[in-house]
């Protein structure tokens, strides 16, 4: 999570890498796989628009709800269009929790004046998987 939050385009993947191993977060060998992982993420034909530069991307960021409770989607992408991709970042199997907190992210990000088009779940261990929200 801490390296995706650094990752707005694919440029920015050896910028975090170098800096988490600059930081001893991560081992050389480790910062090769993950790039590797990053980049899978980055390019993948269901994802990779959601990376490119002409879109306006909020990583980790806080938003509080009208009841006053803060929430942290990993990723909001709003395209050139306005519509805007809510995206999970998760390790291990599909969980219909995830699915909730997705809807839930929805509900709030909408009133504030975003058109949530698409609510979308990453999978990125033990493979990269994309499960789309309904």
């Amino acid at each position: 999570h801490l390296l995706l939050s650094k990752i707005y385009t694919q440029a920015d993947i050896p910028i975090a890498i170098q800096e988490s191993s600059a930081q001893g977060l991560i081992t050389n060998p480790q910062g090769r796989q993950l790039s590797k992982v990053l980049q899978s993420i980055v390019t993948h034909p269901q994802l990779k628009r959601f990376y490119s530069s002409g879109v306006e991307a909020y990583n980790e960021r806080e938003i509080l709800t009208e009841s006053g409770k803060i929430i942290i989607p990993d990723r909001l992408a709003v395209q050139k269009n306005g519509r805007t991709a809510i995206i999970d970042y998760k390790t291990g199997n599909f969980n219909p929790k995830h699915q909730e907190q997705l809807n839930n992210y929805k509900e709030t990000v909408q009133k504030m004046g975003y058109d949530v088009a698409e609510k979308i779940l990453v999978y990125i261990y033990p493979r990269i998987e994309i499960k789309t929200v309904q």
